[in-house]
């Protein structure tokens, strides 16, 4: 973790984040989320709720935290779910191979195996006393854990809330009337032994998921319902050659870049909705992941990522899937994962949206954040609205005369109607403002010496410092428009 990271400093201090067991000296990729960031990472996973679960008409479930072995055997995690590692002989530290490489040389070496990449770090120290850096082993991420007294059943904390879907699907086909496409969307926790957990939110050992696991048949996978809505989304995409270059969703699927509408609908939506968030579509890439880098369980992967203070990060994958997760269930399991479309019975094509929460959480607040500046002397945090910890501070103007009274009402009336809004009697205005622009609030609400004459407050504005003089009656529908989100192409 980089403290003198701007963005990373005022998140500590303002309670976005903390580090977990951290009166203990911490946990390295572990974090808790604090009161500001809790709120604004419960809106981040509503918003997409919305947009990705409701508008799409899919379901949602809640799958455990741990799985039987047996599941993780049919996914290939328990046989392939290893990074590279190297030691180092003078400190002892532990090391991710292919980042040393790649930070060393500038090189992408995914996709190389450990005798190739132990080659590669001949002249790599270690980054921590320089001392040299062992040969290159295999180590396995998962936890694994006991299920049961003695002996116990084996499992594992899940590495992906995916395979907790594919698992039920025969269950979820029946219950939701056996019609396909069906949309299974969850968010959860996922857990993955990182041999170097770093750079803040970016690389952790617990972490939250968004997925959705869309089955269909292969004779849907070209008939999208809403894909005139998103096929002109205009998009960096880098391909498998390594060219970037503009198009659309309709575009990738005609060159035959996308394999079909699904899966290039997905990554136009994805677009959309992380640059209606605030990160400028400059800082933006869709990356066609090359065959060595794409996983054995996919066909095609479109990985969003972003440019960071630490580098371009990746923010979310998604991918064509084919048939392979529910078939290998089947063949373990000797259950049958078929589904009846039409005249007869298949075993469902999968198209996976994986979205990430604790990552995009970061990359939203460093594109947000503002530096001090000659008219603004303080930090502060541009965060669209829909996804600020509160909409609005409420301040008496003076600790008399009964201003934090009628600020105290104000505050109660506009939580009762729904707006997280907090209030703030301590200091001066000015400090008050800082505070409020310093975890993203848009507005300030002042109570002063005219409310008790016409009934009317100053609305502050956080991005212009302008200030409006409105009645009380107002600020739940001023509030309410500054709400409002479109994902706009």
């Amino acid at each position: 973790m980089d403290d003198r990271n701007p963005v990373v400093e005022l998140a500590l201090r303002r309670g976005f984040v903390m580090p977990s067991s951290e009166i203990y000296g911490g946990l390295a990729g572990f974090y808790d989320y604090g009161p500001v960031g809790t709120l604004m990472k419960n809106k981040l996973i509503s918003l997409w709720r919305h947009h990705c679960i409701r508008k799409e008409g899919y379901v949602e479930i809640d799958g455990a935290n741990i799985l039987r072995e047996e599941v993780l055997k049919a996914s290939g995690h328990v046989k392939s779910f290893t990074d590279p590692l190297t030691r180092c002989s003078k400190c002892k530290n532990s090391f991710r191979a292919d980042h040393l490489v790649e930070e060393a040389t500038g090189q992408r070496v995914e996709g190389l195996d450990a005798n190739q990449l132990t080659k590669k770090l001949e002249k790599v120290k270690c980054p921590n006393c320089g001392g040299k850096l062992s040969k290159v082993e295999l180590f396995h991420t998962m936890f694994d854990v006991r299920a049961g007294t003695s002996e116990g059943t084996r499992a594992y904390l899940r590495p992906e809330t995916a395979q907790s879907i594919f698992i039920n699907f025969p269950r979820l086909f029946s219950v939701t009337r056996e019609k396909l496409p069906l949309g299974v969307g969850q968010v959860g926790r996922a857990f993955r032994n990182e041999i170097s957990p770093r750079n803040f939110l970016i690389r952790m050992r617990e972490f939250t998921q968004m997925e959705i696991e869309i089955f269909l048949s292969p004779d849907q996978l070209d008939s999208h319902p809403n894909w005139n809505e998103i096929k002109d989304v205009k998009l960096r995409l880098v391909k498998q050659d390594g060219k970037e270059v503009e198009t659309t969703p309709e575009e990738m699927v005609r060159q035959k870049i996308a394999p079909n509408q699904y899966l290039a609908y997905w990554v136009g939506k994805a677009w959309l909705f992380y640059s209606a968030l605030g990160i400028p579509r400059k800082n933006m890439r869709m990356k066609h992941l090359p065959k060595d880098e794409t996983p054995f369980y996919s066909k095609s992967n479109f990985d969003l990522e972003v440019k960071t203070s630490f580098g371009w990060k990746e923010a979310l994958g998604t991918a064509y899937r084919t048939d392979h997760d529910l078939s290998e269930h089947a063949k373990l399991s000797g259950k049958k994962m078929e589904a009846m479309f039409e005249n007869g019975k298949i075993i469902p094509h999968v198209i996976e949206p994986s979205w990430g929460v604790d990552r995009p959480f970061y990359m939203i607040l460093e594109a947000a954040y503002r530096p001090k500046t000659k008219e603004k002397d303080w930090e502060w945090l541009q965060l669209p609205p829909v996804i600020a910890p509160y909409i609005s501070a409420v301040f008496p103007l003076m600790r008399k005369d009964g201003q934090p009274e009628k600020a105290l009402e104000v505050t109660k009336n506009l939580l009762e109607k729904g707006f997280d809004v907090f209030y703030d009697k301590t200091g001066s205005i000015g400090k008050r403002y800082a505070r409020a622009d310093e975890i993203g609030t848009p507005f300030c609400i002042t109570i002063d010496y005219d409310t008790a004459k016409d009934n009317t407050v100053t609305l502050r504005h956080r991005d212009t410092g302008k200030q409006d003089r409105v009645k009380i009656e107002e600020l739940p529908k001023l509030l309410g428009e500054a709400l409002n989100f479109e994902l706009n192409a």
